[in-house]
C-alpha cells in the first residue's frame, strides 16, 4: 500500500478569513465545520512543516497572501507549525525534500489546470509515496485529488479550457464543489452570463455520476476507505439526491493504479 501513511481531506471549502469593510481578508481560527479540523488534527504526525503548494506557481504575492492566511488560522485555531512554506516555481526545486518531510500539505483552490500541471511537474503522487503527512485539497485541489476531473466553467474566459482532464487518482468520484443541490446553486460567483450547475453540470451528469460537495462538507480518504462528512450530493442523468455522512469502501485500490494514471 504505497500512500498507507497519507490522509486526504478533499473539502469545497475552508473557512479561515472573513472579509472586513475595507475588502481586506482577516484570518479567523478555523472552522470545525462537520468536524474537519478535528479529522486534519486526529490524523497529523507532527507540527514540523506545513506545507503550501500553490494553485498559480507564477502567482508570488497572492501565494504568500493565501499562506499567511492559512499559518495564522490555524494558530488562532490551535495549530501551530514549527516553519509554514510555499512551494510555487521559486520553491520547485525544493519539492522532493519538502514533500517528503511535510506533516500538512495544503493544495490551494483556484485554477485547475494550471494546478493540474504544475502538480504532475513536481510530480507530486510520486513523492507523495515517501510521505506520512495529512494532504488537503480545496476546491480545485480537491478536483484535482481525484481519478477523473471535469473543469466546468465558472467565467466566460474559462469557456475554451479543456473539460476533461485526468487527476492524481486518490478519490474515484468526481468532485463538484461549491455545489447546493437543494437549490441548485453555485455557491461562487459567477459571470452574469454563465450557470455551470444547469448548463455545464447535470448534462455532463448524463455521462458520469459526480458528487456534489457544499461548502463545509468533506471527503476524509485513509488507508483506501473514504468517508465523506456532512451533506452531500449525488447527481446521475440530472437528477440530484441529497445524502447525509456516508462512509464507504473505495472502489479503487492504489496499489494497482497504473504509474501513468497516477502521475
Amino acid at each position: 500500500m504505497e500512500y498507507k501513511n497519507v490522509t486526504f481531506v478533499l473539502a469545497s471549502m475552508l473557512s479561515t478569513y472573513t472579509v472586513n469593510e475595507f475588502d481586506v481578508k482577516m484570518p479567523i481560527a478555523m472552522q470545525n465545520e462537520n468536524g474537519v479540523l478535528d479529522a486534519i488534527k486526529d490524523n497529523l504526525s507532527g507540527t514540523n512543516l506545513c506545507l503550501i503548494i500553490a494553485n498559480d506557481p507564477n502567482n508570488y504575492e497572492k501565494n504568500d497572501e493565501k499562506c499567511a492566511i492559512f499559518t495564522e488560522s490555524l494558530e488562532k485555531a490551535g495549530l501551530k507549525f514549527n516553519q509554514t512554506l510555499v512551494l510555487d516555481n521559486r520553491t520547485r526545486e525544493l519539492a522532493p525534500l519538502n514533500i517528503k518531510r511535510a506533516n500538512l500539505i495544503l493544495l490551494q483552490g483556484g485554477k485547475i489546470i494550471c494546478q493540474n500541471e504544475f502538480l504532475k511537474e513536481i510530480r507530486f503522487a510520486d513523492r507523495l509515496k515517501f510521505s506520512n503527512a495529512v494532504v488537503i485539497g480545496v476546491s480545485a485541489g480537491a478536483m484535482n485529488l481525484a481519478k477523473e476531473v471535469y473543469n466546468f466553467p465558472e467565467s466566460r474566459q474559462d469557456l475554451s479550457e479543456m473539460r476533461e482532464i485526468k487527476g492524481l487518482s486518490f478519490y474515484d468520484k468526481i468532485i463538484i464543489p461549491h455545489f447546493d443541490g437543494d437549490n441548485l446553486n453555485y455557491q461562487l460567483p459567477l459571470d452574469d452570463n454563465i450557470d455551470p450547475v444547469k448548463d455545464y453540470i447535470l448534462p455532463y451528469s448524463n455521462k458520469k455520476s459526480l458528487l456534489g460537495l457544499p461548502n463545509g462538507s468533506f471527503v476524509l480518504v485513509k488507508n483506501e476507505i473514504a468517508e465523506i462528512f456532512g451533506k452531500h450530493y449525488i447527481i446521475e442523468n440530472r437528477q440530484v439526491t441529497a445524502e447525509n455522512d456516508s462512509p464507504c469502501y473505495m472502489p479503487i485500490n492504489m496499489r494497482e493504479l497504473d504509474s501513468d494514471e497516477i502521475m
